[in-house]
């Protein structure tokens, strides 16, 4: 878990590079709920809202979206399913980047 936002002075790369901490943060609060793997004293919580916090509020609906998609995913996916899955992803990802720069 990362708990603070890209600030390099580059907007395009911060966009970038914020938007893939965000879904990297939601797949490890999706992986903990799956695996039933206690969040001990609320720390990821606590280090993913701060970043949340210090992020373009359009970071908190995103990461609800991309959390929420990888808690269901279901373990017997079709290719074809997957592939849609994966589309859907990155075009949420690639819109997220757009609106944040």
């Amino acid at each position: 878990m990362k708990d603070e936002p890209v600030r390099s002075g580059n907007a395009v790369r911060d966009s970038w590079e914020n938007a893939s901490v965000l879904v990297h943060n939601a797949r490890a609060v999706a992986q903990m709920k799956r695996h039933n793997v206690e969040d001990v004293g609320d720390k990821a919580a606590r280090a993913n809202q701060h970043f949340l916090d210090e992020s373009p509020r359009e970071f908190a609906e995103s990461f609800k979206t991309f959390r929420d998609t990888l808690t269901r995913l279901r373990e017997n996916m079709t290719g074809d399913e997957y592939r849609k899955l994966l589309a859907v992803h990155l075009e949420h990802f690639l819109s997220l980047v757009r609106a944040t720069r």
